[in-house]
């Protein structure tokens, strides 16, 4: 890469992170992660990893993981609808918020796994 004179930054483009999730329209690898969600630093990884399943989680993982995948008809979809509002307004949007972005580093059969460690592709 060329640099401008006096300039010690630069701007780079990566075409594909996860060619696995690309060729196969996912966005997990080929280890079932979801590399979007390994994007932090080891340590900050190390510190989810070690505090277990976050409470804030464990109140969103019915929503978070519904055990079936509402069909083409309304009532399947109005029911996790009306979960996820129930839940919104029990705990609070913040909270819901903070569950789904923290907890899927713990639970590897998660939609957005986010791994165990730092991923070979």
């Amino acid at each position: 890469p060329h640099l401008l004179p006096g300039r010690r930054d630069m701007v780079l483009f990566v075409h594909c992170v996860n060619p696995f999730g690309m060729a196969m329209g996912r966005r997990y690898n080929e280890l079932g992660v979801d590399l979007n969600r390994a994007a932090i630093d080891e340590d900050a990884f190390r510190q989810l990893i070690a505090a277990g399943i976050p409470k804030a989680y464990r109140t969103v993982y019915n929503i978070a993981n519904p055990p079936f995948l509402p069909s083409d008809g309304c009532c399947e979809q109005s029911c996790l609808n009306l979960a996820i509002a129930r839940t919104i307004c029990c705990q609070g949007f913040s909270q819901v918020k903070a569950g789904l972005a923290t907890g899927h580093y713990v639970e590897p059969h998660t939609v957005q796994y986010g791994g165990a460690g730092l991923q070979p592709s």
